[in-house]
């Protein structure tokens, strides 16, 4: 007695194979073709004619790390076939949260309006709240060097203490016998970018203790992407720990022949043995929140503190230079007529306008929009 028979399926296994056409029956968990499925007992018999029957999809990056602990139904990935997914990526993420206002500030997906709140303290903690509501699909969580350095030092931008490296050390750790996968860095965002590759070769090697692997948004794409990759590789080499570069791709205004560059690099240290995996996507923008068009400094700290210095005249002498001369590779990508509103409570009016539009209507210049 089988558990399920799928029939009249085109198989694509996931093995590379081309697809091909085969019955196939589960029972206990386990997966077997079949020649003839007519005369197979079954509690279920699904016909799939017309259809592909595949392994559930692995979505490898992902910042669902709170959405999915407000609501584990996550039919907006089941929709789309996905059954494993990756959390934790680029640094950011809601645990560990010794000071829960702070990691909030790296968490993306968090929302106020909600009013849900980050019940938890450890790393740990926030792995037994997210199975305890219930989840639709796998979770392989990776802890964000964002929240861990944010729970050792807040926002400094400088070197560690060897002490406060101690404290880094000990959240992996707990991190990684709690259920973590690897530990993921993003360099272009505060406070991670204020990390060296030497801290960060000192946690890999925790990490790779447990057996995790390295995942990074790199820190530059764009004028230093050969050099960016060349750290994740050094980073993974010294704490010999297998790697993942995240949306792996050059920036407009990278050299011509960067890419070509990165992936022999990426194809040599392969050859000598190392595990280097690469992620892109198709999209040509995609969402971000205002504050990251900023000098870091800026948004830097709890949100009372943020909004503050927002409201200082002073702030926007200061950023004046960084917005009209821009460093900021966001800026770098597009120009004000490229950036759109999405939400606002203050000036619901401006949503799906531009900021040059904005900007006219408002009847200030960029940096003071």
């Amino acid at each position: 007695m089988k558990d399920l028979v799928i029939k009249n399926g085109l198989v694509i296994d996931g093995t590379g194979a081309r697809p091909f056409n085969q019955n196939l029956a589960v029972a206990s968990g386990k997966i077997q073709y079949l020649d003839d499925a007519c005369n197979i007992s079954s509690a279920k018999t699904w016909d799939a004619s017309g259809k592909v029957v595949c392994p559930g999809f692995i979505d490898i990056h992902s910042h669902s790390d709170f959405p999915i602990y407000v609501d584990g139904l996550a039919q907006s990935g089941i929709r789309q076939g996905l059954t494993t997914l990756v959390t934790g990526n680029c640094g950011h993420g809601p645990a560990p949260a010794p000071d829960s206002e702070l990691t909030k500030v790296v968490t993306i997906g968090f929302n106020e309006d909600w009013d849900i709140g980050l019940d938890w303290k450890t790393f740990d903690q926030y792995l037994e709240a997210l199975f305890r509501k219930g989840q639709s699909m796998n979770i392989a969580p990776l802890v964000p060097h964002g929240a861990i350095r944010l729970a050792a030092m807040g926002f400094d931008p400088r070197e560690p203490t060897s002490s406060e490296m101690d404290v880094m050390k000990s959240l992996v750790k707990e991190a990684m016998s709690a259920g973590a996968i690897g530990v993921s860095t993003g360099l272009d965002f505060s406070p991670v970018l204020h990390a060296n590759e030497t801290e960060l070769v000192d946690l890999a090697k925790i990490v790779s203790l447990h057996g995790g692997c390295y995942a990074s948004h790199i820190r530059n794409r764009g004028d230093s992407f050969f050099d960016a990759v060349q750290e994740a590789l050094n980073i993974g080499r010294y704490a010999d720990l297998p790697i993942q570069l995240s949306h792996l791709a050059p920036r407009p205004y990278a050299q011509v022949d960067a890419f070509d560059n990165v992936l022999e690099l990426i194809s040599s240290e392969r050859t000598r043995g190392q595990q280097v995996g690469i992620d892109t996507f198709p999209d040509p923008w995609g969402p971000a929140h205002l504050t990251d068009l900023l000098p870091p400094w800026v948004h830097e700290g709890p949100k009372d503190i943020v909004a503050q210095r927002l409201r200082d005249p002073q702030t926007i002498s200061n950023c004046r230079d960084y917005i009209e001369n821009p460093t900021n590779f966001l800026l770098r990508l597009g120009s004000f007529e490229n950036f759109f509103l999405t939400h606002s409570k203050a000036h619901p009016e401006l949503v799906e306008k531009t900021l040059e539009e904005a900007s006219l209507t408002l009847g200030l210049d960029h940096t003071e929009t």
